[in-house]
């Protein structure tokens, strides 16, 4: 039977994003083509609200596209958001400076663990269905179901993590879990199999933490951790930020 957990399978990610620093002012490289950014597309002024549309750009060997989120900015308001010093910022520019922290981090996150990153895969698991995003019907239609019959006893070989002692709820491993089975019924093998490698990196450092563990302090720690094991710079830190 197929790993069933209740649990957001995006909570880690998004616990140690909103940790991490202020909004990102420049791009960020996945990998060796595919870059990420939110941005202001002043191309498409809203003449009644003088707004312009918020989109998260992703460019992939110099192909651009780009997903509108669910949120028009006046340029001011804009830069208000994107300023790490801006200060008397109104309650409602904070909850948007925050979700548009969350969409670019997480679109890294999920951009460094699709090799190779397509654009098809990116929106499936990223754009489709997240509230933040408004929801082409091209981009539905585009994106075909997975029909064929998923049996998880085909990959315990591959992905010993399944091997494991069942979880406690709110651990970082019936996360993994729960996100790991649900890429193999997808039989995205290589993402899965990225996902297990991160998983067992951390836990070699403290185990099957608890969220509640995990704080700026733990983080640094595991940085210092993996330095001290010789892993990469640029390696510890898609683990750590």
């Amino acid at each position: 039977m197929p790993f069933k957990m209740g649990f957001n399978p995006v909570l880690l990610a998004n616990y140690w994003q909103i940790l991490g620093e202020g909004f990102c002012e420049t791009e960020k490289l996945i990998g060796m083509s595919a870059s990420v950014k939110v941005i202001l597309d002043t191309r498409r002024l809203k003449k009644k609200k003088g707004t312009y549309p918020v989109k998260l750009l992703v460019t992939l060997n110099s192909e651009p596209k780009r997903y509108q989120t669910v949120y028009d900015l006046t340029q001011e308001e804009f830069n208000t958001v994107t300023d790490r010093k801006a200060r008397n910022i109104s309650e409602k520019l904070k909850e948007i400076r925050t979700n548009l922290k969350l969409i670019e981090r997480n679109a890294e996150d999920k951009a460094r663990l699709l090799q190779p990153f397509t654009y098809d895969e990116f929106e499936r698991d990223f754009i489709l269905n997240n509230p933040l995003f408004h929801q082409r019907k091209s981009l539905k239609a585009n994106l075909v179901p997975v029909t064929y019959e998923f049996n998880l006893a085909e990959y315990e070989n591959r992905f010993p993590i399944f091997k494991l002692p069942t979880p406690e709820h709110g651990t970082i491993l019936a996360t993994f879990l729960y996100y790991i089975n649900k890429l193999l019924s997808e039989h995205r093998i290589r993402t899965a199999a990225n996902y297990q490698t991160t998983y067992t990196t951390i836990s070699r450092f403290r185990g099957n933490v608890r969220f509640t563990e995990i704080d700026v302090a733990f983080l640094k720690q595991l940085e210092a951790w993996m330095m001290d094991q010789e892993y990469s710079k640029t390696t510890v830190g898609i683990y750590t930020r």
